[in-house]
């Protein structure tokens, strides 16, 4: 493996780390702000596996937006890089769409989204509501 792309694959796997960490980090303080309102779903019946699936749900649609919002931003910015950027290089083409490659990152996106919500979506599900509610 050459230097080039062992390179390239750091800065994708830093890249990846730092959303998961962005992800758990919004989604910890949501949790947070919203010990309450777990307690009462707990109080009323909903189990801890809606709850989780709820969180780890909000964690994968913020992945997905991102994912689908990054798509859209490469695709505008390899357009203009086509029509500003080669010519000055004498080069017809310098990016080219891969929607094989876009739907990797949609499925990997996810992936991060579901892991990166875990330790959050955990931390919902452990709410004692009678705890909590007692000190609401």
């Amino acid at each position: 493996m050459s230097a080039g792309v062992f390179f390239s694959w750091m800065m994708i796997g830093l890249t990846l780390a730092i959303a998961a960490l962005f992800v758990s980090t919004v989604l910890g303080r949501s949790v947070a702000e919203r010990r309450i309102e777990f307690a009462t779903l707990r109080a009323i019946g909903l189990s801890r596996w809606t709850i989780l699936a709820t969180v780890a749900g909000e964690a994968a649609l913020i992945c997905i937006l991102a994912a689908v919002g990054g798509s859209m931003m490469a695709s505008v910015l390899g357009g203009w890089t086509n029509r500003s950027i080669a010519p000055q290089y004498g080069i017809e083409v310098l990016y080219v769409e891969d929607p094989p490659m876009f739907a990797t990152l949609l499925v990997v996106s996810v992936v991060v989204g579901l892991v990166s919500g875990l330790i959050p979506a955990r931390q919902a599900t452990s709410v004692d509501p009678v705890e909590v509610l007692r000190d609401a």
